[in-house]
């Protein structure tokens, strides 16, 4: 089998720019697009099929079933070629974020989707590589064609992939927060400490506080840095915080 990957080399004429409503219409790159898109979809199953079993064998996608990962192999197939075909990748952008919602908190990591790209913009180019190899001079231009769009797609997926696990990742650790907060909310505070917190939410130093409960200074600072470790927080922002969720302050 030849090895394709020295041909997918970046083209020494320059490559258009794609955006993500870049649309060609015209010229020699728009018929050769259309020309491998017509080849892309009439191999739809057997490289989609090719593509999948290549997933496999890399190990790639493991949290998800072997049918879902057939499943999703079609969706993003037919996605990935209509963004060849018409250049605007809203659609395909707009499949990978919601697949993102659905994988990501299964633990798929972005180096597995990543790769599961580049594996289709490898087995497409082999097809490519197999269809044009007879007219070689075709071929190059086929190829220089493809390049720059399948790259292209490649870099959105990847970015929008990483950047979707990153608003997850930030939600989930906004909801740890939030019931970490609220289970500290709840534990059982002494008489002293509802006082010394009290005082801490009205902005007394710990000076002030123990001046107004008539114990010494080390006293109210060993009150002080025992509400912090029970509530678990660090700082005195969140300890007036806790006093408005007590109901000890206004806010």
């Amino acid at each position: 089998m030849h090895d394709v990957a020295p041909l997918l080399r970046r083209s020494p004429d320059p490559a258009p720019t794609w955006g993500p409503r870049t649309v060609w219409r015209t010229g020699p790159t728009a018929e050769l697009l259309r020309e491998l898109v017509a080849h892309l979809r009439q191999h739809r199953a057997p490289l989609r099929e090719e593509w999948a079993r290549r997933i496999f064998a890399a190990r790639l996608l493991t949290a998800m079933s072997r049918e879902e990962v057939v499943a999703e192999a079609t969706s993003v197939y037919d996605r990935y070629v209509e963004a060849l075909e018409t250049g605007t990748l809203e659609a395909l952008q707009a499949y990978a974020q919601e697949l993102s919602e659905r994988i990501i908190p299964r633990g798929v990591e972005t180096g597995e989707v990543i790769g599961s790209v580049l594996l289709l913009r490898d087995v497409l180019a082999r097809s490519l590589f197999a269809r044009w190899q007879p007219e070689p001079a075709k071929l190059d231009r086929v190829l220089d064609a493809y390049e720059p769009a399948a790259n292209r797609i490649a870099i959105t997926v990847a970015v929008g992939f990483v950047q979707e696990r990153e608003r997850i990742i930030r939600q989930q650790q906004e909801a740890i927060q939030v019931l970490s907060e609220s289970v500290n909310a709840a534990a059982p505070l002494t008489s002293r400490e509802r006082q010394v917190l009290q005082l801490v939410g009205e902005g007394k130093s710990t000076k002030e506080a123990a001046a107004v409960l008539g114990i010494s200074v080390k006293t109210a600072e060993s009150h002080r840095s025992r509400l912090m470790r029970k509530l678990d927080v660090h700082e005195t922002a969140s300890l007036v915080r806790h006093a408005i969720r007590r109901g000890l302050v206004q806010p």
